[in-house]
């Protein structure tokens, strides 16, 4: 039979969770995790490894703005727990976001080239709806490939997500 005792204490600023779980039989099992109750803005990267069980990321979109809103420290991993979410999803699968970063959803025809500008549709939303628009971009800084035809380009002001095909 396994029997645990949870205790949980709020430091004094409110924004620390101090959690304490440990096995009755033995303290070699004890785990301390701290939690931080947050709300700052990550972007998917596409991640998936884990060292720690964590949630199933098939739900999250590569390039996607999430918001978290609760970090939990486990040791070797950190886990996010993000708004409108379900599930905790380890930090390494997300970049932080600085307000000034302006992200877009793209499709191509061709791979894009450093030093020069990239032809694409770029998505925005007009009236609630998505719509496709005719795009050239500032000069491209970095590509990174992130797999399946889909393609992380950064140029001087922006980043985009394309898919070439």
């Amino acid at each position: 039979m396994q029997y645990y005792v949870k205790y949980d204490i709020i430091i004094s600023d409110e924004r620390f969770l101090l959690r304490f779980i440990s096995r009755k039989q033995t303290t070699n099992d004890a785990l301390l995790r701290k939690e931080e109750n947050m709300a700052k803005k990550v972007r998917y990267n596409g991640g998936t490894l884990s060292y720690y069980g964590c949630s199933d990321p098939t739900n999250l979109v590569v390039g996607k703005d999430y918001e978290v809103v609760l970090s939990r420290e486990r040791g070797w991993q950190t886990d996010y727990t993000l708004k409108g979410v379900d599930g905790e999803f380890n930090s390494v699968w997300f970049d932080e976001v600085s307000s000034d970063d302006k992200v877009y959803m793209a499709i191509a025809h061709d791979i894009p080239e450093i030093g020069e500008r990239y032809s694409c549709y770029k998505m925005e939303f007009i009236d609630g709806q998505p719509k496709l628009i005719a795009w050239s971009t500032s000069t491209v800084k970095g590509i990174n490939y992130m797999g399946n035809n889909i393609y992380q380009v950064t140029t001087r002001n922006s980043v985009y997500i394309v898919n070439v095909g």
